[in-house]
């Protein structure tokens, strides 16, 4: 069964058109191989997609210089003022049961993540902090904590702490709360609806307009990023439900939103890195089936994950900024060492997958 699935995928995905990759995909990059030159979200780089137009055209999408800097801003000061404010709510909410909605002592929000074991948490802050290497900004900010029921952060919540039966001593993540935010499903310059199936569509900019995209640009990301942490649980999952649910890819994408902005959310990443390595061999076929489906990615990703192949450096620069930005990140651990090569291997298998691009456009 696993073969037929697999080029019902092919056909289903792979047939879109090919777009024009970054040109910096295919060469070296010569700065040096030192932590200083792993910036995260930088705001001197302009992010930039290309695509090829029917006519031989080129069309560039620009994003502000300061897309980069006012998103890390809007982060830092996010965990700094919910690493110490008071929690006096906790309710129902955020997906899994053992997870909790948490109201803070200035009326926002945050999803509190209690996992089943902490390899769900590892997993949820690790993919936090890749992001933020990869200038991903689709990830909302996280930071750690102990719900301790005595301590003044979490005392007005003692009563539902006790309740939910929570050691003071497990390490949860607080994750930013994201208000009026809708669900999402594959955009149509992936999918479009055909009878009882669903068929990709043709991608040309002759039928995206700028919004469409802008979103798309995001959705590539969301690929890339999924493929590097292995997390099954969000579009791979729908892929998987073709087998016996033909209209699965036209409902709503798991664990993804959408802000009043237009922006996307990449929430609930406990399955990746962790989980998602551990079960690699289940999913990868489709894994490498959404990768092969496009070749239209944002640049400034395309130059990180291509720092990173050159210096092979991606676990030992991700533990680095891990343990430098999270105090509990020694308690809480980081990946095996059979997990570290896994994921500089994912980057090597993206950087190829950047040359192949250049080569068939």
């Amino acid at each position: 069964m696993r073969t037929n699935a697999l080029s019902f995928f092919l056909a289903l995905l792979l047939r879109a058109s090919l777009c024009t990759p970054s040109p910096r995909a295919s060469r070296t990059e010569s700065t040096s191989c030192s932590s200083s030159s792993f910036s995260t979200l930088d705001s001197s780089r302009v992010s930039t997609v290309r695509a090829q137009k029917q006519g031989g055209t080129t069309l560039r999408a620009r994003f502000p210089a300061g897309f980069g800097a006012a998103v890390a801003r809007r982060w830092s000061e996010w965990r700094e003022r919910a690493g110490k404010a008071r929690v006096v709510r906790l309710e129902a909410g955020c997906g899994r049961t053992t997870n909790r909605l948490a109201t803070l002592e200035d009326g926002s929000r945050a999803c509190v993540r209690y996992g089943v074991d902490q390899d769900q948490v590892l997993g949820e802050t690790l993919c936090y902090y890749l992001a933020t290497m990869l200038g991903i900004p689709n990830v909302p900010p996280l930071v750690l904590t102990k719900p301790d029921p005595f301590g003044q952060q979490w005392s007005a919540a003692r009563d539902s702490i006790e309740a939910l039966n929570w050691s003071s001593d497990a390490i949860v993540s607080l994750t930013q709360w994201v208000p009026n935010a809708t669900r999402v499903s594959i955009p149509v310059q992936f999918l479009r609806r055909l009878g009882k199936g669903v068929l990709p569509a043709p991608l040309t900019m002759d039928n995206m307009t700028s919004s469409d995209l802008r979103e798309f640009k995001q959705w590539t990301d969301l690929i890339l990023f999924d493929y590097l942490t292995a997390n099954f649980d969000r579009v791979a999952s729908h892929l998987f439900n073709l087998q016996w649910d033909r209209r699965a890819m036209d409902r709503p994408t798991n664990n993804l939103l959408r802000t009043t902005k237009g922006d996307l959310v990449f929430i609930d990443n406990e399955a990746g890195l962790v989980h998602g390595y551990r079960v690699l061999d289940r999913w990868e076929y489709l894994h490498q089936t959404l990768l092969d489906s496009t070749c239209m990615f944002r640049e400034s990703t395309v130059q990180r994950l291509t720092e990173l192949k050159r210096c092979r450096s991606a676990a030992q620069r991700l533990r680095q900024v891990y343990q430098t930005r999270e105090p509990l990140a020694l308690e809480l651990g980081f990946l095996s060492e059979a997990q570290m090569v896994t994921l500089q291997n994912r980057v090597d298998a993206l950087y190829r997958h950047f040359q192949q691009c250049a080569r068939v456009a």
